[in-house]
């Protein structure tokens, strides 16, 4: 996760805000997983509306911690790449910390290539951190 618990302050309203501004992108979206009404996962895509980029859209899931090795991430990013590719979509990418096996996995069983390492990407705990840059192209082999 790229944000630290003590840096989410924001509000329901806000958040309420946030899901709004990415489901009325028609680049962008949310969609979330919930048990009992309970917020327990989330995938994100954050499209762009400049032409040369509007072809690619950055994923970000997340699923709390007890819930995970459910199935929850995979369906998330199977129905995100629906989603993607519904709208003409060509590139989906993303960025996973490179010790987080269990998500590279994932990752990779559904398509996703490593494009390249972000070295010292982030510092959490005081400790630096890399992240992997992975993507899936949603095209047939012969457009690449």
């Amino acid at each position: 996760m790229l944000v630290e618990p003590d840096e989410l302050s924001s509000s329901a309203a806000d958040e309420k805000g946030w899901i709004e501004s990415l489901i009325d992108s028609p680049h962008s979206t949310v969609l979330l997983a919930e048990d009992f009404d309970k917020l327990i996962g989330f995938a994100a895509a954050y499209g762009q509306s400049i032409r040369r980029r509007a072809h690619s859209t950055l994923v970000v899931i997340g699923v709390m911690q007890q819930f995970r090795g459910k199935g929850i991430g995979r369906s998330l990013m199977v129905e995100l790449e629906r989603w993607a590719m519904a709208r003409g979509l060509k590139r989906l990418e993303l960025q996973v910390v490179t010790q987080n096996d269990v998500a590279i996995g994932l990752y990779k069983s559904l398509g996703y290539s490593l494009e390249g390492t972000k070295r010292m990407s982030m510092i959490a705990k005081g400790k630096a951190l890399d992240e992997h840059v992975m993507a899936k192209l949603l095209v047939p082999s012969k457009e690449n």
